[in-house]
């Protein structure tokens, strides 16, 4: 028979049970903290001596699904086109380069997402906005690909740009599978001849300014202009640059129409030359 150990009188079902260790009711009331991580990811900083650029890696290129509910938590139907639907984005991570005053780490991700042609009101979207959105959408994308061309690993083999076909006429599920196509198309080009990325040992110049309508965040410019992604050559200025009509300055309250913390005074107004770029800003996300 085991013997007891003095001061274990309270745990005899324990002892007797040879070190087998009885695991206690789960209580699914109870809170379980776990490893909770209880700061937010810091986001980039522009950096003074570098003209309020960036310097950094693209650590990460992914394309991930997000599911549209069908119904709000209140239980009121969801209009959107998309409800209902697991629809794909593609995710970019960047990692801002520490410095000694500054040596945490800091990211920012970038996310391209579906372009809809009506919008959450159920209201339809002019056609013309639509085909500039995709437009738009293939060229901020291929001016990020364009930073790692004449690198080792970068080859426009590995995708295939005539399997893109985008129409915006048809259902939501063939749109949903031809933007994953279109999308999965960048996805190759940065993973590179040896499918791992191109992006693995390339220092890149970044530029991110304060998001024009709201200005509470730093983002890339909506539209490409001269550039905001740019592979750091030794001995090389940036060809890249804060615009007059850019900002990184951020506003804590909802900016106003007018002033100096209007969107347009403190946020990167979009590169508008027609109506159709107006309106592709109202929609762009």
């Amino acid at each position: 028979m085991s013997k007891v150990e003095k001061g274990t009188e309270g745990n005899v079902e324990e002892v007797a049970n040879a070190g087998t260790q009885v695991a206690a009711p789960v209580n699914p009331n109870a809170i379980n903290f776990g490893e909770v991580r209880v700061e937010n990811t810091l986001k980039f900083k522009p950096r003074p001596e570098l003209n309020n650029l960036c310097t950094g890696k693209l650590i990460k290129v992914e394309i991930v699904e997000h599911l549209i509910p069908a119904f709000s938590e209140e239980g009121i139907e969801n209009t959107w086109e998309y409800a209902g639907h697991t629809v794909p984005a593609l995710e970019l991570m960047f990692k801002q380069t520490a410095t000694k005053s500054d040596p945490k780490e800091r990211i920012y991700k970038h996310e391209y997402k579906v372009i809809t042609s009506v919008d959450k009101q159920g209201i339809e979207v002019d056609p013309k906005v639509v085909v500039k959105l995709y437009t738009d959408m293939f060229a901020h994308l291929k001016h990020i690909c364009n930073a790692f061309k004449g690198t080792s690993n970068y080859s426009e083999a590995v995708a295939d740009i005539n399997k893109i076909v985008i129409d915006p006429t048809v259902s939501v599920a063939e749109r949903i599978v031809n933007f994953k196509a279109f999308l999965g198309y960048f996805a190759a080009l940065l993973g590179g001849k040896d499918g791992k990325g191109v992006y693995q040992t390339i220092e890149l110049w970044l530029k991110l300014v304060a998001d024009y309508r709201t200005a509470k965040f730093l983002g890339f410019p909506t539209y490409v202009g001269e550039g905001f992604v740019e592979r750091i050559i030794p001995q090389q200025n940036p060809s890249i640059e804060i615009k007059p009509n850019e900002s990184i300055e951020l506003v804590a309250a909802k900016p106003k129409s007018k002033g100096a913390k209007g969107a347009a005074a403190a946020g990167a107004a979009p590169e508008s030359d027609n109506d159709v770029d107006d309106l592709v800003a109202k929609y762009n996300k």
